[in-house]
């Protein structure tokens, strides 16, 4: 049997390929056995395994892979991991960026991206730099020789900016061990900021929404005390802080000027109009970047 796919001319250089099924299948439905328990039913059910017209599918037919990516967002951690696992997924560079800010709090999907051998080397330096010395040294040992010389190399340059930048780190250790006690106590909250502003310690309220937004305290330290206002609103917006905590940050924040009642007015605007989502994926693309803009 012959199979002749068309389409627009002007878009046969953007659209993937089709391709067999049989030999793209995903890792996933590979490993999907014949039976599962069902909640539902409260028995165990037969899968799509077990289905023939599916079967016949994936055996005979053809796969119209997307010319775009499908983003889990609040796919468990498994999920996830399966995803980049599967050496036949391709992600584009906002797909790449998505799952490397995921890999930030999880060392196995840390070590799954950097054995990819497609994974592109800007966000091979971003994993490598957020990874924990553990985690670069097995990556290290067990990645396959055409990508052990380049992390060698990404990972000496990043000692060497360690040593050269080491003398002006901050020291925030006590800020962060405070405000990791209140989270502990659940205290952790919109008074515990307001608190904190108030008194002028801006090194436990950078700690605080460090710990709220799992990011960096240096990081939402060069927040605060940089220029601008608008940009504070978005860890504190992912963060779920009410108005009164976030103007309570805005005017006592160290500036040279304080804040005029027209400035404060208009952040109260758009930190209303601020969603959630769009506050934590600004936040996360500022993490694998390691630079805040907007």
């Amino acid at each position: 049997m012959r199979m002749v796919f068309r389409c627009d001319p002007a878009l046969s250089e953007h659209l993937p390929r089709p391709v067999p099924a049989r030999g793209s299948l995903p890792d996933w439905l590979r490993a999907m056995p014949a039976k599962a328990h069902s909640e539902i039913h409260g028995r165990e059910i037969r899968t799509v395994k077990q289905c023939p017209p599916f079967v016949d599918a994936m055996a005979y037919g053809v796969l119209i892979l997307l010319p775009c990516d499908v983003i889990v967002d609040r796919g468990e951690r498994t999920v996830i991991r399966k995803l980049a696992n599967n050496a036949s997924a391709r992600f584009s560079d906002t797909g790449y960026s998505t799952i490397v800010a995921r890999a930030e709090a999880d060392d196995e999907l840390t070590e799954i991206l950097g054995l990819r051998i497609d994974l592109p080397l800007k966000f091979l330096r971003d994993l490598l730099k957020r990874a924990t010395d553990a985690v670069r040294a097995r990556l290290a040992a067990i990645a396959p020789p055409e990508l052990q010389q380049e992390i060698a190399r990404i990972m000496k340059t990043i000692a060497a900016a360690v040593g050269e930048n080491s003398p002006a780190l901050r020291d925030f250790s006590r800020a962060e061990a405070l405000v990791k006690l209140l989270k502990q106590h659940n205290e952790l909250n919109d008074a515990a900021i307001i608190k904190f502003a108030g008194a002028g310690k801006f090194e436990e309220v950078a700690a605080s929404l460090a710990v709220l937004n799992n990011a960096t305290t240096d990081m939402m330290m060069r927040l605060l005390e940089g220029p601008r206002s608008d940009l504070i609103l978005i860890p504190c917006k992912s963060a779920g802080l009410n108005w009164l905590a976030v103007e309570t940050l805005l005017s006592h924040r160290p500036l040279q000027q304080p804040l005029s009642e027209q400035t404060l007015k208009l952040a109260w605007k758009d930190y209303g109009k601020l969603s959630t989502e769009t506050a934590q994926r600004t936040l996360r693309f500022w993490q694998v970047h390691n630079k805040i803009e907007k």
